[in-house]
């Protein structure tokens, strides 16, 4: 968990805002994690609508 979704948890837990399970993603993350597994000069689209 990073210090960024441990943070925005706190903040909801203190407001009183979760009830249930939630799930967060760090978007930042996300993106670093599919950079460094993604062919580079290749996008999403690309790969959808490119021939195999």
């Amino acid at each position: 968990m990073t210090d960024r979704i441990r943070d925005f948890l706190r903040v909801r837990r203190d407001l009183g805002q979760d009830e249930g399970p939630v799930m967060v993603l760090d978007l930042d993350v996300v993106r670093d994690n599919y950079t460094a597994f993604t062919p580079q000069g290749i996008s999403v689209a690309e790969r959808v609508t490119r021939p195999v």
